[in-house]
């Protein structure tokens, strides 16, 4: 995710950030199996996809690693924009929650918000 991070940031290409963004989706289902591995009831993520089914374990690197895909994300979406240590904005991680309206799996979403001030 970096090295398409950089080309966004160098070419301005958006098809970079779509490439960005794509990869990010892969922790949220976007994958062989069609199924998450960011775990939002848990805040955890899964250590990985199996040829059937998605590794149950969810260990330290695994979240790392979604964590460090969001911060890209976040990155590849700031590029262009005004420096935030000039404008005094509020970091643009934003926050990670989820929207249940009913108890099974499949209703759960993740939503990423980055609200700004100005």
């Amino acid at each position: 995710m970096p090295a398409k991070r950089e080309a966004h940031r160098i070419t301005g290409d958006k098809k970079w950030h779509q490439e960005v963004r794509r990869a990010f989706e892969w922790f949220l289902g976007r994958n062989d199996l069609h199924l998450p591995v960011y775990d939002p009831t848990t805040g955890g993520c899964r250590d990985g996809l199996h040829p059937d089914w998605p590794n149950e374990n969810q260990g330290a690197e695994s979240m790392l690693a979604f964590l460090q895909s969001l911060l890209e994300l976040r990155l590849a979406e700031n590029v262009g924009q005004p420096n935030e240590h000039t404008h005094n904005e509020q970091s643009s991680l934003g926050s990670i929650s989820t929207a249940q309206t009913q108890p099974d799996s499949d209703s759960r979403k993740l939503a990423i918000s980055s609200q700004q001030r100005i």
